[in-house]
């Protein structure tokens, strides 16, 4: 398994293992990558499998801490440790920038079991109203979660 930061080599393989990742969306995170703002990451296993974005700056609600942001697996390989595998590497990197804390948000209204596999995690819901943003015309409503970072040597 390898663990590495996305490049403009792996374009193609990306749209494929995301459907409906944009090439103004990828153009856009390797951009942020190259300026240190983010880590476009990717996981191979005999190929790309999983993909996730650490944006350093946070988000518009918590811009005070780092935040996971789509993260991704094939539908082939899901269930096999490759979302925790990269939500981990998402936790050394920031750990590693100094942060103490980092969050991610998902859709409201979501598969109940993607909550409850974050809180396996350790995240813990915001109790903050939910809130929304729009893509594509389409208003989005978002919870926002968060996690405390505990030192390397824990």
């Amino acid at each position: 398994m390898i663990i590495r930061n996305a490049t403009t080599k792996d374009w193609k393989t990306l749209k494929k293992i995301k459907p409906g990742l944009t090439d103004a969306a990828i153009e856009h995170r390797l951009k942020e990558q190259s300026d240190g703002l983010a880590d476009f990451i990717v996981l191979e296993d005999g190929g790309l499998k999983s993909c996730v974005v650490l944006t350093y700056y946070g988000k518009p609600t918590h811009p005070e801490y780092p935040d996971i942001v789509d993260l991704f697996t094939t539908e082939a390989s899901r269930h096999q440790g490759y979302g925790r595998t990269l939500v981990n590497e998402c936790l050394k990197r920031a750990r590693d920038r100094g942060a103490k804390k980092i969050g991610l948000s998902i859709y409201k209204d979501a598969d109940p079991r993607v909550q409850k596999w974050y809180e396996k995690l350790g995240f813990r819901r915001l109790k903050e109203l939910p809130y929304y943003y729009i893509v594509k015309g389409t208003k989005n409503w978002a919870r926002d979660f968060t996690l405390d970072i505990k030192p390397s040597n824990s």
